[in-house]
């Protein structure tokens, strides 16, 4: 039963989860010959002012924002 965590900015609605998903849940059938039923995806919405990628908020990089 394979397990897959998406952590990414938070703001994308319900339906690009969704599509997500089932990109990933086809994926994992097709090459890892998972189950439909057996397969999760868990997202995991973070606010930019709580992601940090070299002791630096992605809110305070120049052009942070910008179509992210």
């Amino acid at each position: 039963m394979p397990m897959v965590r998406v952590s990414w900015y938070a703001g994308r609605t319900l339906e690009q989860k969704r599509q997500v998903a089932e990109a990933i849940t086809r994926a994992l059938m097709e090459h890892a010959g998972a189950s439909r039923s057996g397969t999760q995806v868990v997202f995991e919405d973070v606010p930019k002012e709580n992601w940090v990628t070299g002791g630096v908020p992605e809110l305070e990089k120049v052009g942070a924002g910008a179509g992210e």
